[in-house]
């Protein structure tokens, strides 16, 4: 998680080992952060390959202006 605490977050890195996917361990996890009282900013971003459906449970939808993101990746 990176974040000032009061306007932005960044949601990386969540995985669950295989060995404990299928047990509601990612839907607890991501309640968790969400409902944290320490965590309630205006905006929050995250990157997924393939949890889109998780994340969308959570109020997460596409960026729609993604023209504006930019990268550099070594």
């Amino acid at each position: 998680m990176v974040t000032d605490f009061s306007r932005f977050a960044y949601l990386l890195d969540v995985f669950i080992i295989d060995a404990h996917k299928g047990k509601g361990y990612e839907k607890l996890l991501i309640k968790h952060i969400m409902e944290s009282k320490d965590l309630q900013v205006d905006k929050w971003l995250l990157g997924t390959n393939d949890a889109h459906g998780l994340y969308a449970k959570y109020g997460f939808t596409a960026i729609k202006e993604s023209h504006r993101l930019m990268e550099k990746r070594k």
